[in-house]
């Protein structure tokens, strides 16, 4: 195996891409397809509970914070109402403004916009490897 194919255990996990605006979504889509993992798109929070209701096979839950109809905090709420061991990454243009304002803890994972191919892989990685599956 080179440097460059994902790791076999990778091929099996399934992620969750929950984000308004289509390039985003597309260009997440894509890279995590490129790193070895099922990618599922939607672009609203409550395309994503009707998703997450119906495929137990939801590893992670990467959502934008900022969405019409429910921001990513009020979806991951309901989401784990649903999965309470669910891991989730947030991605955001405006992360400092989110956490200055309090909307979002420093302690979880948060991603900022525009991110890097890599850096998107590699927090994944980090995320899903913090996490006990249960």
């Amino acid at each position: 195996m080179t440097g460059q194919e994902p790791e076999p255990a990778a091929k099996a996990l399934t992620i969750l891409v929950v984000e308004d605006a289509r390039q985003v979504r597309e260009v997440a889509r894509r890279i995590l397809q490129s790193g070895g993992y099922q990618v599922l798109t939607v672009e609203n929070a409550p395309e994503a509970l009707t998703l997450l209701a119906e495929n137990p096979n939801v590893d992670l839950l990467v959502t934008d914070v900022v969405m019409p109809q429910m921001s990513g905090p009020q979806l991951v709420e309901k989401a784990r109402a649903l999965r309470p061991h669910l891991s989730v990454l947030y991605m955001s243009g405006y992360p400092q403004d989110l956490l200055e304002r309090g909307e979002v803890d420093e302690k979880i994972s948060l991603l900022e916009k525009p991110f890097r191919a890599a850096e998107l892989l590699r927090r994944v990685s980090d995320v899903l490897g913090a996490v006990p599956k249960g």
